[in-house]
């Protein structure tokens, strides 16, 4: 648990960075500079919200192109960020409050079309415990975000 908030704020500490350098000013003439303060935005979201947008972002910036992201396949997702977010003995969906994020058809047809049976397995029980939506697997959840969206 200790090793997941190191990265996770490592993680979040180095977006924070880079992000300023890209905007923290703009010049807009040779005599006048506006400070761009976009950067802002993400300072009012909580460490939950950051955490969803990052693995949300990597789903809707797919193209048909590149191979879907890795986290797709690990099905014990959920469990694997217990007492970041959520209680260890009550973790919530992550899985389902990503793909809640994900407007791109395109990604969620190619989880649905992919013959790699990893997205399709169940988390189920893990240790005892029963993850929120665990009866359910990525392709399961995209499959319902799908329709959600009128993709077709």
């Amino acid at each position: 648990m200790t090793r997941h908030l190191l990265l996770f704020f490592l993680l979040f500490f180095l977006a924070c960075k880079e992000e300023q350098k890209r905007n923290v000013i703009q010049s807009n003439s040779k005599d006048s500079l506006t400070l761009d303060t976009s950067f802002i935005r993400a300072l009012g979201d909580s460490p939950l919200d950051l955490f969803i947008s990052e693995y949300s972002d990597s789903l809707n910036n797919y193209t048909s192109n590149a191979a879907l992201p890795e986290f797709l396949k690990n099905y014990y997702f959920d469990y694997d960020h217990v007492g970041l977010f959520s209680p260890v003995h009550a973790p919530m969906s992550l899985r389902k409050l990503i793909l809640d994020k994900v407007n791109n058809c395109e990604v969620l047809i190619a989880i649905l079309s992919e013959e790699n049976s990893i997205y399709n397995k169940k988390p189920g029980k893990r240790g005892g415990i029963k993850a929120d939506l665990s009866e359910l697997s990525f392709a399961d959840l995209a499959k319902v975000r799908q329709a959600e969206l009128g993709c077709k």
